[in-house]
């Protein structure tokens, strides 16, 4: 007897598609839209708070506003909180970690096919893409070319985009001991991509047809006529579905605005001029001893860092550099053994434990070649530093299927590429054969591994040293299950 369809559908719940605004609600949204990208505009091509007077300290608050009765200085740990939230949901929306690169499923040069056919994944794909909307009648190809074929909310994207912004100029506003050559570069590159916002607005405008029609009826005009009319008078502005594979340059340019304020508004001053040192006297073979001693003077403060960790027990054993044979605690060097250590205690509870390296290196390799227990690790640890944002947003936890374990090994590539700011040359990387765990690709991955735990174990001691100036301010490192 043939199951009803009623029986077999017993426990399963619909989906609930996201409800999107009326037309005339996005009109008034793009208004405000439009509004904020030309306030912004006017408020740094004025020069910003550099002729406020905001960049001279001897200024309090309440002196560059006047007199406001009741009113105190805004927390600069709130506006960097908050600040922290858009720039997430910029990454998020304009795709600048999950978007793929055209060598992402690439071998010597040539794209590869991916092993599950695309039209069973379609919805899976556009999920992780962070877009729910397929455009009716595209086509969505294999490889990285099917990701272009997505369409994308214009008005959701500027509207994150300038809030974004506003949010960095109102840190920029009261961050302390913020150097003004900073906050003119900031401006220039403030300026830069809200220009190509405002381009962008511009040339994807579109009039509704059907109040051409009424006002051709009504006031007797011809088409030019209502057109013009409806341009100076108009009550708001819908916008054309843009496709994802549309956006490459204004993406380019919109990652290239968020890495100048994270490396001239969000880094301390202490990162800050340990770089600039670092770029002046790399260059120049006469300063290498000066540079060695840089090196020195930095490993011995790492030395004394985890002299003071060791003498607490309530730390990971991990946190200890004393406590592993093989590990000089250099990124190159670190053993796997610490490693293991290190994805246990961030493991998700979904997962099974991780083998040990040391007792079964094929099953250390298997258990991480989805990438899914390394992005879940990246996320946790992340969220535990001075600067939390810059996560793996999307990435598949069902890895069946070979594509998707290689997709969440790109994704995580791009994040440590934007937040950790590796240099990775696309040739001499392929996540396809990491997933596939081939002889190539076990090197990679254990490559990988290395590198990301000994970020994870430095911004974690960073974290620590911030906890004894400013116990209150920071959250607990524990593992965050995804």
């Amino acid at each position: 007897m043939a199951m009803s369809a009623l029986k077999f559908a017993e426990g399963y719940t619909k989906p609930k598609e996201t409800r999107e605004f009326s037309k005339s609600a996005r009109k008034r949204a793009s208004l405000q839209t439009l509004g904020s990208i030309t306030n912004l505009q006017r408020y740094y091509a004025s020069g910003g708070q550099i002729c406020e007077g905001l960049g001279d300290f001897n200024l309090s608050y309440v002196d560059v506003i006047g007199s406001c009765a009741g009113m105190l200085p805004p927390s600069s740990e709130d506006l960097l909180r908050e600040c922290y939230l858009d720039i997430q949901s910029v990454l998020e929306v304009w795709g600048i970690i999950t978007y793929p690169t055209p060598s992402a499923h690439a071998i010597d040069g040539i794209e590869q096919a991916l092993d599950s056919p695309i039209s069973l994944d379609e919805f899976d794909t556009s999920r992780q893409l962070g877009f729910h909307h397929l455009k009716e009648g595209s086509v969505v190809s294999t490889g990285s070319r099917r990701y272009d074929e997505f369409s994308i909310d214009l008005l959701a994207l500027l509207e994150s985009s300038t809030k974004a912004i506003s949010s960095i100029r109102n840190y920029s506003m009261h961050a302390p001991a913020i150097p003004t050559l900073s906050l003119k570069i900031h401006r220039q590159a403030a300026l830069s991509v809200l220009e190509m916002l405002s381009v962008l607005e511009q040339q994807n405008r579109i009039l509704d047809q059907e109040l051409i029609a009424y006002h051709q009826q009504q006031y007797d005009m011809d088409e030019d006529e209502a057109i013009r009319f409806l341009m100076m008078h108009s009550e708001g502005y819908c916008y054309s579905r843009l496709k994802y594979g549309d956006l490459a340059k204004e993406r380019e340019e919109m990652k290239s605005y968020l890495k100048t304020v994270q490396e001239h508004l969000l880094r301390s001053p202490k990162d800050r001029l340990e770089r600039q040192l670092e770029m002046l006297v790399s260059p120049v073979d006469q300063a290498v001893p000066f540079f060695d001693f840089q090196q020195m003077q930095m490993q011995q403060q790492q030395h004394q860092a985890s002299q003071r960790l060791s003498l607490m027990d309530n730390y990971p054993a991990w946190m200890m550099d004393g406590l592993w044979k093989d590990d000089d605690g250099d990124h190159g060097d670190i053993s796997l053994e610490r490693c293991h250590a290190f994805l246990e205690f961030y493991r998700p509870a979904s997962r099974a434990p991780i083998p040990s390296p040391s007792e079964d290196r094929q099953g250390f390799i298997r258990a991480l070649s989805d990438g899914f227990i390394m992005c879940s690790a990246f996320n946790s640890f992340l969220r535990a530093t001075s600067m939390p944002f810059g996560y793996v947003d999307k990435f598949h936890q069902d890895t069946k299927r070979t594509w998707r374990g290689s997709e969440n090994w790109r994704f995580l590539r791009q994040a440590c590429k934007f937040r950790l700011e590796f240099k990775i040359p696309d040739e001499t990387w392929v996540p396809l054969e990491i997933a596939k765990r081939t002889e190539v690709g076990q090197e990679q991955l254990l490559h990988w591994v290395k590198q990301v735990v000994y970020r994870g174990i430095q911004e974690t001691k960073e974290w620590l040293e911030i906890s004894r100036a400013s116990p209150s301010d920071v959250v607990p490192v524990v593992p965050f299950d995804f």
